[in-house]
């Protein structure tokens, strides 16, 4: 697998390991490609854990389709941690409402509002993890963010960025 990681589909299944998928997902322009073969192994073998999952959210040519693939892969499998949903704010046209809730932790909503994904809002960020930094980070990142700020919140800190 260390030229292109298509060659998964012409290793027969007794051979696929999650090694070998591994490989196979670092050394591929086509995630989506290889993932949905990595998920067809993990039907047989279980193969997919973080380490798969967060190869694939890495990979240089990663969509929001695979994060979405990774979601549908945590339903039978916990597999996503908090890297995991680092990694998927940076793909691009990610959205927010997508990271499962009990991984909106501190760390990743202000990278949240750091970041440049789509259709963030700070009425999906749990109340309680609310403070200064990242009402000024999203209103920083996003003019409209002051719509949500909380009153308490709104000094001449977030109205002068």
């Amino acid at each position: 697998m260390k030229k292109d990681g298509t060659e998964l589909e012409y290793v027969p299944i007794e051979f696929k390991d999650r090694r070998m998928c591994l490989a196979a997902l670092t050394s591929s322009n086509v995630t989506s490609f290889i993932f949905g073969m990595v998920l067809e192994v993990n039907k047989n073998k279980n193969v997919i854990d973080e380490e798969i999952c967060l190869a694939a959210l890495t990979s240089s040519n990663v969509t929001s389709f695979i994060f979405g693939m990774v979601l549908e892969v945590n339903k039978n499998k916990n597999v996503i941690d908090e890297e995991i949903c680092l990694a998927a704010l940076k793909i691009p046209n990610i959205i927010f409402s997508n990271i499962p809730q009990e991984f909106r932790t501190r760390s990743v909503c202000l990278a949240a509002c750091k970041s440049s994904i789509i259709y963030f809002n700070l009425k999906d960020v749990p109340k309680e993890i609310i403070d200064e930094e990242i009402c000024l980070a999203a209103a920083q990142n996003d003019g409209t963010a002051l719509l949500h700020v909380p009153d308490i919140y709104k000094k001449v800190t977030i109205w002068q960025h």
